[in-house]
């Protein structure tokens, strides 16, 4: 009876020390293992003027690390191909700010609302950036 407590302990440990080692990439993120924060607000949109199939309009994003380390952004992935991200700085520095300009090139009339994601060193590791309008 001894020897099988040992032996599940034993086993116990090494199963959790593998699945720590195995998932580790995600584990990081939602304990906190040197994360940070950032802010994000839309700074610019083109709802001052109208939009149309075809054009293309800009929105920029101010990214604000709030967060004690530095924050790393490791991709930007958009919905469609009718989103192109740029962003000025991969890296921000604990209480610097970036801005990500998102170009939107509407395919059809209407409203839209459209999803750019970034990946990142923070908790969750996945920060949505919404874009919505109409076009005319």
């Amino acid at each position: 009876m001894k020897n099988l407590f040992y032996f599940l302990v034993v086993a116990f440990i090494l199963f959790g020390s593998a699945f720590m080692i195995l998932k580790w990439d995600q584990l990081q993120y939602y304990f906190k293992f040197g994360n940070t924060d950032f802010s994000k607000i839309l700074v610019e949109s083109p709802e001052d003027h109208e939009l149309n199939v075809g054009q293309t309009a800009t929105y920029v994003f101010n990214l604000e690390n709030t967060g004690s380390n530095d924050l790393n952004i490791e991709n930007v992935l958009t919905e469609c191909e009718c989103l192109i991200p740029t962003i000025k700085s991969s890296t921000i520095s604990s209480g610097e700010s970036t801005k990500v300009y998102v170009q939107f090139t509407p395919e059809k009339q209407g409203k839209f609302i459209k999803y750019a994601i970034i990946e990142a060193n923070t908790a969750p590791p996945l920060t949505v950036l919404t874009i919505e309008g109409e076009v005319k």
